[in-house]
């Protein structure tokens, strides 16, 4: 039974098996026949036009999958040229359709030679080769004429060549030197006078002098000097020269002839002396008594001062019954170390025992100036979250607040003069500061890594900032530098990722190093007119600029300067251009124009680095004269 079983299941898998590999053959010999024939795909090529000089061809179309012609083309014969009028003297033959000459202008066939009576002509076109001219004979005397050595037309008359008389000198001929007429004399003018002499009225010539004045004697305070012929003032009086009004008891005089002009008198009392106004002379106003001051019995404190902040009272003046409130003094932070300089004012060196988060510095110490914050004197101190700088501090030393990380408020006050080096350097806190008129220099670093910092305010009158001032102010949207900087330093704005808007006066002559360095949002910028060069890196990777351009006094941008500014898209480079650093443009996948001030022969001279624009799609450079 199992014999039987097995016979007939490998009956029924030959039959299954048959059945496929029939199929299967089918299958194979459709696709054989299928793929024997190409189903066309038309392509066309479009249709040439003949020229004068070249044969064109009409619209041919081919299969784009075996190449097969399904349409050949039709061969245009050339049209051949157009001769454009006929050949002149004047000009060549061209053809009317592409202008190529056909044939070279005539030469001139010229005519009879140009004598007395005509010209020349071409026997051709009739046009003038050569005037009229005459042959000149002897030249012309005073009394012969020149003429025409040919025809005897007179070309120059005879006569005189007369130069007018002067008052000292007759009349002549210029070409014989022969005498017309006699000198004509001095006409002299009205007699002198104290301040005038007598002049010919025809050649002006002075024919006698002045004869001065006559003066009467010397001048005084009070009485003129006068010339005794013409009564003319020569000098006037000098007047008194008062001396000062000292006060009653002494008189006043002419400091030049010592006349007493004013009497010495006696005090006159004004109304006596109250609380607040002192009695004084009604004549000279000087003080005879002081004023009383009010007589305060009791104080009434109304606001009491707290650090950094005055209070005030108020109390009734025995005397004059008025109510008086005054300040009292703000409280400061107190356990600073001081230092006594040399020149006699104290300088803030240290936090000492102040542990306040809020630190007031003094204006005075000890009855004397706090001029000062000394290097490093708040280095690291971390209980620092608000600082308080008072009027009178010029200086705040070098790392003065390196590290602060809490600092985030600061009160710099006007009369500032120099922020030192690293002075705010890592306050990670800090979101703005105004920096206060009267700053004129900032070290370098001094805001460096103030990662929060978000707004800046420089002062009209800040002449220096050192290097890396801004660097990785990486909240930092926008600056404003105002006129009399002359170098934007090294790094000045190093990975400042958020700054948008860069406002540059004219007076900067050189921007650093890495100036900009991934200032990726940086849209746009313009350069100072005063600018000339551009450092390495400059600008590199501000892939928000668009386009860019160097102002005519630029005559150096260093490596890389503008490389990988992605959406750079026109750069204009000025005449003034000495040298290109290498990549300075590299990788600058969107521009597409690049302009230059100058000649294609003055470019010819510029200095270029290596791969200065690789990766660059603009592949001519637009001089003045011609790409």
């Amino acid at each position: 039974m199992n014999s039987n079983i097995y016979s007939h299941k490998r009956k029924k898998l030959f039959l299954i098996g048959g059945i496929s590999l029939a199929a299967l053959i089918v299958i194979l010999a459709l696709a054989f026949f299928l793929m024997g024939k190409c189903r066309h795909k038309e392509a066309v090529v479009e249709a040439v036009a003949p020229t004068c000089t070249q044969e064109g061809r009409t619209e041919w179309k081919y299969c784009a999958l075996c190449e097969e012609i399904l349409v050949p083309a039709e061969i245009i014969p050339a049209l051949g040229h157009t001769p454009n009028g006929e050949i002149t003297c004047a000009g060549p033959q061209t053809c009317a359709i592409c202008h190529t000459e056909l044939a070279p202008a005539l030469s001139h066939t010229p005519g009879p030679p140009a004598d007395c009576k005509s010209g020349q002509f071409c026997l051709v076109c009739k046009e003038e080769l050569a005037p009229v001219s005459h042959v000149p004979g002897s030249p012309a005397t005073c009394t012969e004429a020149q003429t025409c050595a040919l025809c005897g037309f007179i070309l120059n008359p005879a006569g005189h060549r007369a130069e007018p008389a002067t008052c000292t000198a007759g009349s002549y001929c210029t070409l014989c030197y022969e005498e017309l007429s006699e000198p004509l004399g001095h006409e002299p003018g009205d007699p002198p006078t104290c301040t005038k002499g007598q002049s010919c009225n025809r050649c002006g010539l002075e024919l006698a002098p002045d004869n001065g004045h006559t003066p009467d004697g010397d001048v005084s305070c009070t009485k003129d000097s006068v010339c005794l012929t013409c009564e003319e003032v020569l000098e006037k009086a000098t007047g008194h020269k008062m001396s000062a009004f000292i006060s009653c008891t002494e008189a006043q005089y002419c400091l030049t002839c010592y006349e007493t002009l004013v009497f010495a008198t006696e005090h006159t009392p004004g109304p006596p002396a109250t609380c607040t106004e002192g009695q004084g002379c009604l004549a000279c106003n000087t003080e005879l008594e002081k004023p009383l001051g009010h007589s305060i019995q009791k104080w009434t404190v109304e606001k009491e001062p707290s650090l950094g902040v005055a209070g005030s009272r108020y109390g009734v003046c025995s005397r004059c019954e008025e109510t008086v409130r005054e300040e009292i003094e703000a409280l400061y932070s107190e356990g600073l170390d001081y230092l006594l300089k040399d020149d006699g004012t104290y300088a803030v060196v240290g936090a000492g025992a102040c542990m306040d988060e809020w630190i007031v510095l003094p204006a005075v110490y000890e009855e004397i100036p706090v001029t000062s914050i000394a290097d490093n004197a708040f280095y690291n101190c971390p209980t620092l979250r608000k600082l308080s700088v008072p009027v009178g501090v010029t200086d705040i030393g070098n790392r003065a607040f390196y590290l602060c990380q809490n600092l985030e408020t600061v009160s710099l006050p006007t009369g500032l003069r120099r922020i030192g080096e690293s002075a705010f350097y890592g306050c990670a806190e800090l979101k703005s500061v105004d920096v206060p008129l009267g700053v004129t220099a900032i070290g370098n670093q001094a805001f460096s890594g103030c990662g929060k910092l978000e707004s800046v305010s420089l002062p009209y009158g800040l002449v220096s900032m050192g290097n890396a001032v801004f660097a990785n102010c990486v909240s930092l949207t926008g600056i404003d530098i105002p006129q009399g900087v002359t170098v934007i330093g090294e790094r000045t704005f190093y990975y400042c990722v958020k700054l948008s808007k860069a406002v540059l006066p004219d007076s900067v002559k050189e921007i650093g190093a890495q100036a900009f360095y991934f200032c990726n949002d940086l849209q746009a910028i313009t350069l100072p007119v005063a600018l000339q060069t551009v450092g390495a890196f400059a600008f590199y990777r501000c892939t928000a600029l668009t386009a860019l351009a160097l102002p005519e006094a630029v005559t150096e941008v260093g490596d890389c300067a503008f490389a990988l500014c992605i959406g750079l898209e026109s750069v204009s480079l000025p005449e003034t251009l000495v040298g290109i650093g290498e990549r300075a443009f590299a990788d600058c996948r969107s521009l597409k124009e690049i302009s230059f001030g100058g000649t294609e022969a003055q470019w010819e001279e510029v200095l270029l680095g290596e791969e200065w624009r690789v990766g660059v799609p603009a592949e001519r450079i637009v001089c003045s004269d011609k790409e």
